[in-house]
This record gives structure tokens, sequence and C-alpha cells, in this order.
């Protein structure tokens, strides 16, 4: 689990989307969520990754390791937050209720 934030116009964009587009090639049970940080948005990608991907963690323990990938969207770069998690399916609720208490700081 991780969380961090871009300073003023960081913009990785380009980077960052071909990375989430390989992270969700071959990606089982895709399910997106969005949740309100004040007037931005945050969007949370949960999945199981494909078992050929290049960054999936070996399975620690019984049962495969999910990955939550959140971020905001590109046009709040002075707000731009993004968090992700990779662990077992029962902790995933747990990951979203620390997401739900985040607040933006201006």
């Amino acid at each position: 689990m991780g969380f961090g934030g871009g300073k003023g116009d960081t913009d990785a964009s380009g980077y960052k989307d071909k990375l989430t587009k390989e992270r969700h090639a071959g990606a089982t049970n895709l399910l997106r969520r969005d949740f309100r940080l004040g007037d931005v948005v945050l969007t949370c990608w949960q999945y199981l990754p494909p078992s050929r991907w290049l960054f999936r963690r070996p399975n620690i323990g019984a049962g495969p390791l999910w990955q939550v990938d959140c971020e905001t969207a590109v046009g709040t770069r002075s707000q731009h937050f993004y968090a992700w998690f990779d662990g077992h399916e029962e902790d995933i609720p747990a990951f979203y209720r620390i997401i739900e208490d985040v607040k933006l700081v201006k």
C-alpha cells in the first residue's frame, strides 16, 4: 500500500497511460470505483493482474494478490494524488476505508 502526490505542473500522463494499459491488459475481475476528494475525483481500478505480468509479486499465503491503482485526473495536476494496494482480497475494504478518509490540502 502506498500514497503520494505530484507537485505543481507535474505531468507524466503519457508514461502513466502506457503503464496503466499494460497493467490492465490481460487482467481479470477489472472493477472501477470513483471517490470524491472535495471537488476532485479519484478513480481506482481493482483487478487481478495476469500471471505473466512483469510487476506481479508472488502469492503470499492463501489466494492471489489483487492490485488496486488509484489516481486523480491529469487535469488536476496541482491536486494530483495517487494510491496503490497489492494484497489479499479480504484486505481491500480496509484500503478503501483509508481512501474515503483522504482530505486534499490546498
